[in-house]
C-alpha cells in the first residue's frame, strides 16, 4: 500500500489490527505513532483491544489514555 504512494487512514489501521491483533502488533503501533493516528478513536480502540488480547494489559492502559474522548 505504501509502496504505491497510498497513505493508511484511521480505518485502515484498525482493520489490520482487528485482523491480526498478534502479528505484527509493535510494528502496527510504531506506525500508527508515526502518522499520529493513536489518537484516534477507531484505532486507539483497535490497538487496545490488540492489546488485551496478547495479554499486554500495561500497554493497553497507556493506549487507553491516548485515545481522545
Amino acid at each position: 500500500m505504501k509502496k504505491d504512494g497510498i497513505r493508511p487512514n484511521d480505518f485502515t489501521y484498525s482493520t489490520i489490527l482487528a485482523a491480526h491483533p498478534s502479528i505484527s502488533l509493535f510494528q502496527v503501533h510504531a506506525e500508527v505513532i508515526k502518522t499520529e493516528y493513536q489518537s484516534s478513536p477507531t484505532v486507539g480502540t483497535a490497538l487496545l483491544d490488540a492489546y488485551v488480547k496478547t495479554g499486554d494489559t500495561d500497554e493497553a492502559a497507556k493506549v487507553f489514555e491516548e485515545i481522545d474522548e
